[in-house]
């Protein structure tokens, strides 16, 4: 990921349930974004946690709010 690539959330770290509590594959109204920041590895961090989560990245929604730091790996560069 770089700066400047559109993002959409994705289900690789979260995994989403409906009311009946079967797994939802995709979200329907995934919210697109672009990345306008990537935060550099904190050094004091275990690697198994950098590794889990990813790099921390700043995403500016079409809404126009503003997320900081945010797990990369939450996200997909869509393409």
């Amino acid at each position: 990921m770089k700066v400047g690539d559109l993002v959409r959330q994705s289900n690789r770290m979260f995994k989403f349930y409906d009311k009946d509590g079967d797994e939802v594959q995709k979200r329907k109204n995934s919210r697109i974004g672009l990345i306008v920041k990537v935060r550099e590895r904190n050094p004091d961090y275990p690697e198994r946690f950098i590794t889990l989560v990813g790099t921390g990245i700043d995403i500016l929604w079409t809404d126009g709010k503003l997320n900081e730091n945010c797990a990369s790996r939450n996200f997909e560069v869509i393409e």
